[in-house]
């Protein structure tokens, strides 16, 4: 008994098999639907599911245990009118005052932004900037060669500076540890060559999207060489001892920069744990939408399945009834519509899948946004084409089971 059961499976299954091939044509429309339901369930799956470890992984290169201070950017008419109020704008004493006021602080890094060219050798336009020693270490480079800026330098306004790994080859021979170059007039020497390295989303990897890698960094207080003096910053990167004390802490931030700020807003406050709970929210609501679209997507690939069964139900209503007199139980007819409606799916989801995984390939390479194909958006497509073919399969399989085998006979 227990043998007969596989091999009464395997003759449903050819069955099932033959009938639907004896309607190619009508078979091959009715799976098209399936498989553009199936397409675009694997391709927003793919997109969406890229796009939030993208996302994600952008903000974890902020760092979980950083908040970043920046200058907010004014014009002509609301800088004199931050300064009628009493503001001087984003500096250097506003990093102090948030390490006294919050003892959370860890360590506080500034960085000072400015226009200036750098003269020697062929290159391009580097980023010319005046950082803390702090501000290197959670920017996250490391040392290819000679050393980074020590704290001796900043508190000497020592003429020397750090190159970014593409900047010191552009530079060439003068690009090179020991070398010197020349910003604006003032001559600094060259002690370092960084790049940018550190581990994405460490607690403390990098800070800042900046291209360090193209960079001349001096250290603060050096600049006024070749800038015009002033204490004020381009940002203030603040690190925590622990991850958990970022978000209590923010209105404390908020707070003590209003009071030194006079209630002026000139500052932005950015921090990495906000944003990946905004973006999980985002990913959340396009999850919904990704799901309704695939829904309506399935439900009309799987109308068209009930449309081919509901035919060949009526088609072939003198077979069943045939079927009915040699002794087919109702159980044998339902199963045997079943089968065809799950075949019918079955090889639309295959189709779609290769299809979908192609299209979600040729999404990437051709607009270059990020794509994950995982073992989820295989499954739960492949998953929900088979559940509408038997959903939408199940009611023309009842009405074959059910009919009258006496009436079936007399039918046409």
């Amino acid at each position: 008994m227990a043998a007969s059961s596989p091999l009464r499976a395997v003759r449903l299954l050819r069955q099932s098999a033959r009938s639907v091939l004896a309607h190619r044509l009508r078979a091959a429309l009715s799976v098209l639907g399936v498989i553009c339901g199936v397409v675009s369930f694997v391709l927003l799956v793919c997109v969406s599911e890229g796009a939030q470890r993208d996302t994600l992984a952008r903000i974890g290169q902020l760092g979980m245990r950083n908040v970043l201070v920046r200058a907010s950017p004014l014009d002509a008419e609301q800088a004199r009118e931050s300064r009628m109020r009493g503001s001087r704008g984003l500096d250097r004493a506003d990093g102090q005052r948030l390490a006294e006021a919050i003892p959370a602080i860890s360590s506080v890094g500034l960085i000072r932004e400015m226009r200036g060219a750098a003269e020697a050798g062929r290159h391009g336009k580097p980023m010319i900037a005046a950082v803390t020693p702090e501000f290197v270490r959670l920017a996250g480079v490391s040392v290819v060669a000679g050393r980074a800026i020590a704290p001796d330098d900043v508190k000497l306004r020592s003429a020397v500076c750090v190159v970014g790994e593409d900047a010191a080859l552009r530079l060439g021979r003068e690009g090179q540890v020991g070398g010197s170059l020349r910003i604006e007039g003032a001559v600094f020497r060259i002690v370092g060559i960084v790049r940018r390295g550190g581990a994405a989303g460490s607690p403390s990897s990098t800070v800042a999207t900046r291209d360090l890698d193209n960079a001349i960094l001096v250290p603060l207080g050096a600049e006024s060489g070749f800038a015009p003096a002033g204490d004020e910053v381009s940002e203030i990167v603040v690190e925590f001892r622990d991850a958990d004390a970022v978000l209590p802490s923010l209105p404390a931030i908020r707070r003590t920069l209003a009071i030194a700020h006079h209630g002026v807003e000139d500052t932005e406050i950015v921090a990495p744990q906000e944003l990946l709970q905004q973006a999980g929210q985002a990913q959340r609501n396009f999850l919904v939408l990704t799901a309704s679209i695939a829904i309506v997507a399935m439900i009309t690939g799987g109308i068209g399945i009930m449309n081919t069964m509901l035919a060949a139900v009526s088609e072939r209503t003198r077979e069943i009834g045939v079927r009915r007199a040699v002794g087919a139980t109702r159980r044998d007819i339902l199963l045997q519509f079943v089968a065809e409606s799950v075949i019918l799916t079955a090889a639309g989801a295959l189709a779609g899948l290769a299809l979908g995984l192609a299209a979600a390939l040729a999404v990437s390479a051709i607009a270059g946004w990020p794509v994950t194909i995982s073992i989820w958006s295989l499954v739960l497509p492949a998953g929900a084409a088979l559940l509408a073919g038997v959903f939408f399969g199940g009611y023309p399989a009842l009405l074959a089971a059910r009919m009258d085998p006496v009436q079936a006979l007399r039918h046409p």
